[in-house]
């Protein structure tokens, strides 16, 4: 008979305490991607937005199904703030019986999210606690949740990376540009490749952004880019939101964005910097890229947090890494009180989501080192 030592008796509740606490998370994190909500959210204003530009009118107005944010000390209307490119894909949506196509996305997203994950294990071959963070950690079911565009461009992502690591410059450029057509704020990715003297994907993923970006003139006039450009910029208020993972958020939520837009522009700078002079690999230059962008955005809504699983995945933990990745587990609804309430709370426990971004950015800047070329034979 096997004698229990305490040793193992503490490895086992250990263990047990860690199963339970997993258990946990994914109950309230599966809660969160499965309820049906009573309105169409981010997804309306996707088909409203849709129908207004194939009727002619403002695809950035706010129209009966366009999405209103209405939580404790916050409500304002959500219409779309993608960029004028969006529309060719929203346009479609304007036909369909909105109620089956928001259901039908519901599940699409959740499949090509799962999907995702599991091609980036299997590329990777990440240890089993990364793993099962990876399935855990709350964006990657948020973002499967809100029938919005973040799994698609989580799975561009990952394209690209995977892309990248086998060399495959051309094609990774067009993939990086079609994200950048979608979300100018992740630009900094292509030019961080430029810096780091990977020319050829930063040019190429320039030039297929700007295709996309003409394709709406051609279709619609130079018109919807004022009409975008008028929205965008006077929908200031917004970054104060909780889900904005952004150092301009974090100082919006204080009442001091101004103070928060000049820190945010700052810090690309060093980095910027710290790129150009040690030339790192493709994919450790995307991973300090995609971290700056989405802390130095005006808006980089928590969900975004996704388009890191490619570099958490592809990499060894450090301290600083690992810290950031467990502060990602924390589900937003068990602090979306919080950042509303007194200051304190609003820049700690309402904003761990960015100081989780914080700490990954820490983590990844060591990583930048010379990129070591291995010789073809």
């Amino acid at each position: 008979m096997n004698r229990i030592t305490p040793r193992g008796l503490a490895l086992a509740l250990r263990n047990i305490l860690i199963a339970l606490l997993a258990l946990a998370l994914l109950a309230v994190n599966a809660s969160t991607a499965l309820i049906v909500r009573p309105n169409l959210g981010d997804f309306g204003s996707f088909i409203a937005s849709g129908r207004a530009a194939l009727a002619g009118e403002n695809p950035y107005g706010v129209y009966s199904l366009t999405g209103r944010v209405r939580v404790p000390g916050f409500e304002l209307n959500n219409p779309n703030l993608n960029p004028p490119f969006s529309l060719l894909f929203f346009e479609p949506l304007a036909g369909l019986d909105w109620g089956v196509a928001y259901l039908v996305w519901r599940v699409v997203s959740g499949i090509i999210a799962l999907a995702t994950v599991a091609v980036l294990i299997r590329a990777y071959r990440p240890s089993p606690r990364r793993v099962a963070w990876a399935l855990l950690a709350f964006p990657v079911w948020g973002a499967a949740a809100m029938t919005q565009i973040y799994v698609p461009l989580f799975a561009l992502t990952a394209a690209a990376w995977l892309l990248l690591d086998r060399r495959r410059d051309a094609l990774a450029g067009i993939v990086i540009g079609f994200i950048v057509a979608w979300k100018p704020n992740l630009a900094v990715w292509p030019v961080f490749l430029f810096l780091a003297g990977h020319r050829r994907v930063a040019l190429v993923a320039a030039g297929a952004c700007a295709v996309c970006s003409l394709l709406p003139v051609l279709r619609y006039g130079p018109g919807v880019y004022l009409q975008w450009l008028a929205l965008v910029t006077t929908d200031g208020e917004r970054a104060a939101y909780p889900t904005n993972l952004s150092l301009v958020g974090l100082f919006a939520r204080a009442g001091l964005t101004t103070i928060g837009q000049s820190i945010a522009l700052a810090l690309l700078a060093p980095i910027a910097y710290i790129v150009w002079r040690r030339r790192p690999a493709p994919n450790d230059t995307g991973a300090v890229a995609l971290v700056s962008a989405l802390l130095a955005s005006p808006v980089a809504w928590l969900y975004y947090a996704v388009l890191l699983w490619p570099a958490l995945l592809r990499r060894r933990w450090t301290p600083a890494i690992a810290a950031g990745a467990a502060l990602l587990l924390y589900p937003i609804g068990l602090h979306l009180a919080d950042a509303f309430s007194p200051l304190a709370l609003r820049l700690t426990v309402g904003a761990l989501h960015v100081w989780a971004l914080v700490l990954l950015t820490i983590g990844f800047l060591p990583s930048l080192q010379k990129e070591r070329r291995v010789a073809a034979h």
